[in-house]
This record gives C-alpha cells, structure tokens and sequence, in this order.
C-alpha cells in the first residue's frame, strides 16, 4: 500500500501498483463503486472497476468523497461520492462513480478533500 486517505465513514487504498481500492459506507457514493444493490458497506478492500485502467499516483478523501488523481499530462482528476455543496462540480447531488473533472487542459499536482469543500493545486501545460 502506497497511500491510505479517510473520509468519517469511508476509507481508499492506493496500491503500490497504481489502483484505487474503497471501503466503508455506501449511502452516498463515496465508495466509487457501480451501485447495483450495494449493502449499508462493504467492509474488504474493493477496487474500483472505472479506475483500473489508469495509473492512479494520489488519493483524497472529504467527508463523503473521494477523489484520484492520474498520471496524465492534463485533465488527470477523477473525483466522486457526495456533492450537495458542489465540491464534486456538476449539478448531481451524489456522483457514484469516478467522473473525469474537466480541468482545460491543466494538470493537478494535489487535491485535498475537506469537510464540504475542496482545494487543488494545479498548473497548466507547459508551466
């Protein structure tokens, strides 16, 4: 295991391998995993199937999100689970599964997941 993040009820796994791994509750996606009657939680490490074609090089956990990042050159942000407060961006309340933020074109070097909100550093192309 490369690194570990923790929301208050979920907990990711990133692999030395590159691949993300979830556990923990269920109720509001922050889990990433496709929600086909998923129980209350899942409580052994569960790769994340929308993830497994990637390089995954950092993970962040909020309260009740998640995100990934990649080692694309851009747009290499992933994040998912609750977002009533926008931290997620998008007008869904909870994203269930990794969705790719649209970034024009710049690449994130660090995300951290907070409370209800988000923060990440970012540069463009060629900086």
């Amino acid at each position: 295991v490369r690194e570990i993040a923790a929301g208050d009820h979920h907990s990711l796994l990133l692999s030395s391998a590159g691949k993300v791994y979830s556990f923990g509750r269920t109720d509001s996606g922050q889990l990433g995993l496709p929600n086909n009657s998923l129980p209350d939680s899942i409580k052994l490490a569960t790769p994340i199937p929308s993830l497994s074609s990637f390089n995954v090089t950092q993970i962040s956990a909020g309260s009740a999100f998640s995100f990934a990042v990649t080692d694309e050159e851009k747009d290499n942000l992933f994040g998912w689970g609750f977002n009533e407060c926008g931290q997620l961006t998008g007008e869904e309340d909870v994203v269930e599964e990794p969705r790719r933020f649209a970034l024009n074109g710049r690449k994130v070097y660090m995300v951290a997941g907070g409370g209800q909100h988000t923060v990440l550093l970012l540069r463009r192309k060629g900086e």
